[in-house]
């Protein structure tokens, strides 16, 4: 700093990335950073000597390197603030991202010119910006190693009381161990559901799980509206009471969630029983590669929703739409395609995979095709949080349906290969994690479907004798505790089948919402 070096540029250009990951951090990981920085950081070098080599002033240059970054970054605010004149003219003909652009343009070009031709030396300018931006970045880290050193610290921790059952667990082998397939299918909603809120029948992929030998729970309702906790209660075969008391109904810390999903209940009693972890490739939506799984298959893509939350900040998304919806749609046709290959593997194995469709964003037609979507519909996010830039009710649901017509043709012919491929029949669990958001509000119960976002698809592939211990409105909490008390000779009780919800910002916050589903 004494010598003036303006350092300011590169420190700028670390900061939007690392206030996402601080803000995120309880559902990302940390290895999301090295990509992103590594190509700021080169990008600024390479932007700077450039545009050095033209002014031939390095504080003019510096000043002017860190304004475009700084408005690199903040171009999603720009952007939507004029959202709202599409609602009076339509993307088509004026897209709101569009005229930021211009814009955004317009007003860089105009600070550029008067930094270039101000007669002031700028280097006590250059000094407060190495300072705030020195500042900023120690912050940044202060907050992002403490939580992180926080969790080191709980990852001894039991935070579920019946994790302890594992110690106890009866693990006598009726048969061959079978393979164990968990799929999820993000926001797949129960039969009646499609049928009473968006008109589709959907009952020829019902009779062809049953035709299949599919046992269908018809009445089946999700433990909880948000992925992170109806998948943590399902995988670890109980409801989150101690965590909400743990953590407190105030709380929006998801990372105990994410420890749980990583080293969950499920996981732990089939590694005892012999069993070989596959994880696959995912997002952070939900599903992780475990840190101690055995066999990971991965994409030939290594993007993740990190990436694309950043590119959404910039105006680099006015011109990869197109290229983004391409990549969501590669890596979810990939994961469906490896699911496959697990047959393939000789050990028994377990695998549970996180499919994010029909869940928005909606990236194919019924036919499978990549469909174009602007970068403003290009998310995981859902119901209100979806409309907020993506308006329309009507649209989502028509959508929603060619989403979900397509994924039913890819698991049709999953489920026909997987069949043909074992001598042993394996488990099947296929299930939603909670049901649509055409009319979910995070905000508010009282605005918001009870009934669309709690029907679910719940279907099971097991053996006759497990059928018998399944009923009609099964909750993911019991699925595997009726699975273990069936082939594996355990004595789990059958618990109540509850169904929560919770506003977004306090997702520990419980409301009970059984009286008003029947």
């Amino acid at each position: 700093m004494k010598k003036n070096i303006p350092f300011h540029p590169w420190l700028l250009a670390l900061i939007p990335i690392l206030s996402l990951f601080e803000h995120n951090q309880d559902v990302a990981d940390i290895h999301y950073l090295y990509s992103p920085i590594i190509t700021a950081l080169v990008c600024t070098t390479f932007f700077f000597f450039i545009l050095n080599l033209f002014i031939k002033n390095k504080f003019k240059t510096a000043i002017i390197s860190s304004a475009l970054i700084v408005s690199f970054f903040f171009f999603d605010y720009l952007s939507s603030m004029f959202l709202g004149i599409n609602y009076i003219i339509p993307y088509k003909i004026m897209p709101n991202d569009a005229l930021a652009f211009v814009v955004y343009l317009i007003t860089f070009l105009g600070f550029s010119f008067l930094i270039v031709n101000s007669k002031k030396k700028l280097n006590k300018l250059n000094k407060l910006l190495n300072f705030f931006a020195f500042t900023i970045i120690i912050l940044q880290l202060f907050n992002i190693l403490n939580y992180q050193y926080k969790q080191i610290l709980h990852d001894s921790e039991e935070v579920i009381s019946n994790a302890k059952i594992i110690k106890n667990a009866n693990i006598t082998t009726k048969n061959t161990l079978p393979d164990v397939y968990y799929i999820i299918l993000d926001g797949y909603g129960r039969q009646d559901v499609l049928q009473n809120i968006y008109n589709y029948d959907n009952s020829s992929f019902i009779e062809f799980l049953k035709n299949k030998g599919f046992y269908v729970a018809a009445k089946s309702n999700s433990n909880y509206n948000q992925t992170f906790l109806s998948l943590s209660s399902s995988l670890n075969i109980n409801y989150l009471d101690d965590i909400a008391n743990k953590v407190g109904y105030n709380s929006n810390d998801r990372s105990i969630l994410k420890k749980i999903l990583k080293d969950n209940f499920v996981y732990k009693l089939l590694k005892e029983k012999g069993y070989t972890f596959v994880s696959l490739p995912s997002t952070w939506s939900g599903t992780y590669k475990n840190i101690k799984s055995d066999i990971h298959l991965m994409n030939d893509l290594k993007q993740n929703n990190f990436d694309i939350m950043l590119i959404k900040k910039t105006p680099i998304s006015l011109f990869v739409p197109r290229l983004q919806t391409k990549i969501l749609a590669t890596n979810t046709n990939g994961v469906l395609d490896k699911i496959i290959e697990i047959a393939d593997i000789k050990e028994p194995t377990f695998s549970y995979t996180h499919i994010l469709s029909p869940h928005p964003p909606f990236i194919f037609d019924s036919n499978g095709n990549v469909i174009d979507e602007t970068m403003n519909c290009i998310g995981a996010k859902d119901g209100s949080h979806y409309f907020k830039t993506c308006p329309g009710v009507k649209k989502y649901k028509k959508k929603y349906i060619d989403q979900l017509s397509y994924i039913n043709t890819r698991i049709k012919s999953i489920i026909d290969e997987l069949l043909e491929n074992y001598e042993t029949p394996p488990i099947i669990i296929l299930q939603a994690d909670h049901g649509p958001g055409s009319m979910l509000d995070w905000d508010s119960l009282e605005n918001s479907n009870i009934h669309e976002r709690a029907g679910i698809l719940n279907a099971y592939y097991v053996p006759e004798e497990t059928k018998k211990m399944l009923y009609q409105n099964i909750s993911p909490v019991n699925s595997f505790r009726v699975i273990f008390n069936s082939l594996f000779n355990n004595e789990f009780k059958i618990l109540e089948d509850k169904t929560y919800f919770t506003l977004w910002d306090k997702p520990y916050k419980f409301i009970d919402i059984n009286n008003q589903l029947q």
